[in-house]
């Protein structure tokens, strides 16, 4: 495959990373909520059996977690 050809693998990963970022960013500004379905994309229907996908999986479920505890709350 040439450098600049988009294959199949190179996408999803591209897609697993961007949603990723995207989940991080909006928790580092403070809005978790914005931030759950990012994360939820990539901790669920991205097959990530390396660290990174360990990184989304457990900031998802720390996130769900701290906003359903605040849901509850109210």
């Amino acid at each position: 495959a040439s450098p600049t050809e988009k294959t199949p693998r190179l996408m999803t990963s591209a897609q697993f990373y961007a949603y990723l970022y995207l989940g991080l960013y909006f928790d580092a500004l403070g809005e978790p909520l914005k931030a759950l379905p990012y994360l939820e994309k990539a901790a669920s229907q991205f097959e990530r059996f390396n660290y990174m996908g360990e990184v989304a999986r457990i900031h998802h479920l720390t996130l769900q977690g701290a906003a359903n505890s605040k849901s509850k709350a109210l």
